[in-house]
């Protein structure tokens, strides 16, 4: 038996027709990309940071924007396979050569695998975007009317909230203690809710810069008021 006798009995086994039949249980028992739950609960969580209806409503935008592009150029890919194996079609019914027959055949295969590549990836992935667009717009009337003018105008809020997700999390025993300088926050914001929450370092910036109104937060304890 040749090596390519071999590679065609190899490639005809059950196994691997079991696996090119799992295609037919995509969702149910195979899944490409994130399921419906992890979606929802895993990418647009605390986990990630996403802390505010905000962080999760801009993160479900952003993720169905990503998902959108990719599943355009799955088809973009499936049109050119679709073309290959059109030309494949043609050629098996005009040439006669063995050897041309074998490549024509190898060109129609690699062209059908690649339509049910972009079939079953488009599919996986327009799920994902169906269950991050849910959770659009069930936040979508809440975020909206808060924060008419988009992104920004959230920043803060969606900041301050994740500051204060890692001090909750530094303060659980046996957590390592959560850094909080690389949170984007102005240094007056920062001091104050270090003020509030006893975390030295994010005084430290204001200690520098203006120590005297630091000074007056420690000593007055004044309520965090928002900047700009």
């Amino acid at each position: 038996m040749t090596e390519y006798e071999k590679i065609l009995k190899l490639t005809d086994s059950n196994l691997v027709q079991l696996g090119t039949e799992f295609k037919n249980h995509l969702h149910t028992h195979l899944q490409l990309g994130q399921s419906r739950w992890v979606c929802r609960y895993g990418t647009l969580s605390d986990g990630h940071e996403k802390i505010t209806s905000a962080q999760r409503y801009y993160q479900a935008i952003k993720e169905i924007y990503f998902l959108s592009r990719n599943i355009s150029q799955q088809k973009a890919l499936a049109m050119l396979a679709q073309a290959d194996l059109m030309d494949a079609e043609i050629g098996l019914g005009q040439i006669t050569s063995p050897p041309d027959v074998l490549r024509l055949k190898a060109k129609l295969l690699q062209a059908q695998e690649k339509l049910i590549s972009s079939l079953v990836t488009i599919e996986d992935q327009m799920r994902m975007v169906d269950e991050y667009n849910k959770v659009r717009l069930e936040l979508k009337d809440e975020v909206e009317r808060k924060y008419p003018e988009g992104i920004e105008q959230a920043e803060q809020d969606n900041w301050e909230a994740v500051y204060k997700y890692r001090i909750f999390k530094s303060q659980t025993p046996g957590l390592i203690r959560e850094s909080t300088s690389n949170v984007p926050l102005p240094p007056e914001v920062k001091a104050q809710l270090g003020v509030e929450c006893n975390r030295h370092d994010s005084m430290a910036p204001l200690a520098i810069t203006n120590p005297s109104k630091l000074f007056i937060m420690l000593k007055d304890k004044k309520p965090l008021e928002r900047m700009g």
